[in-house]
């Protein structure tokens, strides 16, 4: 028992400096513009979008699939939308607590016929939805 926990001892004692430099060597990515996506990571509001595409792949004829647009402020996603065929079918605007990346309103426009064309979330100070 005291072997096996020197062996592990010694090799985080190894290791150390090679997780300090993963860490030094990792940056940050700061959005700001247009950006487009395959898909979103949750159902968490604000969507965190992934899989980041090109706008000619998004775009492109050979396309069958909906795609995603983020729009980016300083790092802060302002507004997504769910693009198919080339057309918008829903756009969520969001708004921020003053200083901060908490969610305080969520405006949902949706261009499908049979839904609701327009929707409000409200946010409080800690980024919980307020129930009407």
């Amino acid at each position: 028992m005291k072997i096996k926990r020197l062996l592990l001892g010694i090799v985080y004692l190894l290791a150390l400096p090679f997780a300090c430099l993963i860490k030094k060597n990792k940056t940050t990515v700061v959005r700001n513009g247009i950006y487009y996506f395959e898909s979103w990571a949750t159902y968490h509001i604000p969507f965190k979008p992934t899989d980041e595409i090109t706008k000619e792949q998004a775009m492109s004829p050979d396309n069958k699939y909906a795609y995603y647009v983020g729009y980016y402020e300083k790092g802060v996603l302002m507004i997504f939308e769910k693009h198919f065929n080339n057309l918008i079918e829903w756009r969520d605007v969001y708004t921020y607590w003053p200083n901060t990346k908490i969610l305080q309103k969520r405006e949902m426009f949706h261009f499908e016929p049979d839904v609701l064309p327009y929707q409000i979330q409200n946010f409080d100070e800690k980024g919980d939805m307020i129930d009407k």
